[in-house]
């Protein structure tokens, strides 16, 4: 079973999480996505692209603590917004 990677850690302030770049070597599949608000509210977007050069775009957004099955691509973050009284934390799972 696969660790989890963390996308962000006790996150209080609007903001995108690091990027990562995920080795699936060359293939498209799916990952979970486990969000913990942290006892507050806000929107964070899964967002993903397919290189450097291309625009993020939005897999998945969770506004409650939830756990989502995504698909996976080449890079991956999450971006916090709209958090009011929020410590989040969301783990991606290949």
């Amino acid at each position: 079973m696969a660790l989890p990677t963390r996308m962000l850690t006790d996150v209080s302030a609007d903001g995108a999480g690091p990027i990562l770049n995920l080795q699936n070597e060359g293939r498209w599949s799916y990952g979970l996505v486990q969000v913990d608000m942290g006892g507050g509210t806000g929107n964070i977007a899964i967002q993903g692209r397919t290189g450097p050069t291309m625009p993020w775009f939005t897999i998945v957004t969770i506004t409650a603590d939830d756990a989502q099955r995504v698909s996976l691509f080449p890079q991956m973050r999450a971006n916090a917004t709209s958090l009011v009284a929020a410590s989040v934390t969301a783990d991606l799972v290949q």
